[in-house]
């Protein structure tokens, strides 16, 4: 299967499987380029960027469904820009530096816009940053799952963009509250638990 030009990005969704093979335990294992490591785990749906142009082998591998292993191709095609990859390192806290990553190493890069998306909200735009060096440190204001998309001017005129793997920053910003029942023999009634 063809994806299309490098960068690719491709999200990858397995609740079918889980469906209609009625697996109630949601473990998979993602190894998205074929080399061996495990790149995601009990996703049911995730997203791989790949950078290179080239024939990957993807491996799935559900443990729920006798750890079978199965493989599909994946063909990614040349570009006609350069090719860049997003490199997020975490730091202290919420701050991350976000560096850029050029596979030709002779480009020359005039302009670089970097567009945070947050992934739950439908890839909005919370903030972008301009700057003429590809790098630079950014704090995320809560917990979510988030995207970098850089969009890159060359001083050729060519525009082209790559985009960062999800970050998940932190968990939900959420507190449960719930009252507990209990029935018995004694008492066929439900009864709220209290503390004593």
């Amino acid at each position: 299967m063809i994806v299309g030009k490098a960068p690719s990005k491709v999200v990858f969704d397995a609740g079918a499987v889980f469906r209609d093979l009625g697996l109630s335990d949601y473990k998979i294992i993602w190894d998205f380029n074929g080399d061996g490591t495990q790149d995601k785990q009990n996703n049911v749906s995730a997203t791989f960027v790949y950078n290179e142009a080239k024939l990957y082998n993807v491996y799935v591998r559900f443990p729920g469904l006798n750890n079978y292993i199965y493989t599909f191709p994946i063909r990614v095609e040349q570009s006609d820009v350069p090719v860049c990859e997003v490199i997020v390192t975490p730091g202290q806290g919420k701050n991350y530096a976000i560096t850029t990553n050029f596979f030709d190493k002779t480009v020359k890069i005039v302009s670089y816009q970097f567009d945070i998306l947050d992934r739950n909200n439908k890839d909005k735009i919370i903030d972008t940053i301009k700057n003429s060096n590809g790098a630079f440190t950014y704090q995320f204001l809560g917990a979510g799952n988030y995207a970098i998309q850089n969009t890159f001017l060359t001083d050729g005129d060519k525009q082209g963009q790559c985009e960062s793997d999800d970050i998940q920053i932190g968990v939900s910003d959420f507190q449960i509250n719930y009252d507990a029942y209990f029935k018995s023999p004694q008492s066929p009634q439900f009864k709220k638990v209290t503390n004593t």
